[in-house]
């Protein structure tokens, strides 16, 4: 394939990203394949900085005109919108599944579009908790570091799906998308790298090998437990460790920067 060729594919898989994980709309004009749907992971992270950036953006226009607590609910809402909801729909869902007492009870609980007990307690909570360390980056930090914030929260949580898609086998179902999405080392290599460690790095110093290395032990404990949760990790299994990694990347930021 020519150069021209290969950077409109890429680009072309840069979109599918984002169609798949936000609401901002795509050029009607974007090249896709169903092909391309694994290779599309690589550009995970970087639809990350774009809701990253919406997030981060809105906590420091509104921190200058509200408290830092209601910008923060305004910023967290927001980045909700942006993504639809996407992966905290999936963290509610696997809340409601801890109801289930087998593979596939949790399964079918999995699958229902409404919303239990278990789910409704761990939105909240995860919706306290991000408003919480936003909240508490906003009121004492530069613009330029909250900014920063919350594009690597939103960076690394995506690029720890990719790594995640990568080592945890796929529930055993053709109809999940977990299916047709198995990313390749290069590829997950490329979420991790690019811009997922320099910006980590820059923002949370020696704090970033820390968060790293919990990422890979929060990973490699995930799947033993998603195996015999719902015999291999879904989407909605997915959408939850990427909303725990994004707020174990804001604890990390508000021990880095604020608590020292």
């Amino acid at each position: 394939m020519n150069p021209v060729g290969a950077v409109r594919r890429e680009v072309g898989r840069y979109f599918a990203a984002q169609q798949f994980l936000t609401r901002v709309p795509c050029p009607v004009w974007t090249p896709y394949s169903s092909n391309d749907a694994a290779a599309s992971i690589g550009w995970f992270p970087t639809v990350g900085v774009v809701v990253g950036a919406a997030v981060g953006g809105v906590a420091v226009v509104l921190r200058e005109l509200v408290s830092p607590s209601f910008a923060a609910v305004i910023a967290v809402a927001l980045g909700a919108a942006v993504t639809g909801a996407f992966h905290e729909d999936g963290f509610a869902d696997t809340c409601d599944a801890f109801g289930g007492y087998t593979v596939a009870r949790r399964r079918e609980i999995m699958r229902d579009s409404r919303i239990g007990t278990f789910g409704a307690v761990g939105l909240v909570a995860l919706f306290v908790a991000k408003v919480s360390a936003l909240a508490s980056i906003a009121a004492v930090l530069s613009g330029t570091k909250l900014f920063a914030a919350a594009i690597c929260a939103h960076t690394v949580s995506r690029a720890a799906t990719a790594l995640a898609i990568r080592l945890i086998p796929p529930v055993n179902d053709p109809t999940s998308k977990t299916q047709s999405y198995r990313v390749s080392w290069p590829r997950a290599i490329f979420a991790l790298v690019m811009p997922t460690a320099p910006l980590a790095i820059w923002l949370l110093g020696w704090d970033a090998a820390f968060l790293a290395g919990a990422i890979v032990v929060l990973i490699e404990g995930a799947r033993p437990f998603f195996q015999r949760f719902t015999d291999g990790v879904s989407g909605d299994g997915l959408g939850a460790l990427n909303q725990i990694v994004e707020l174990l990347t804001w604890a990390v930021a508000v021990h880095s920067l604020v608590n020292r």
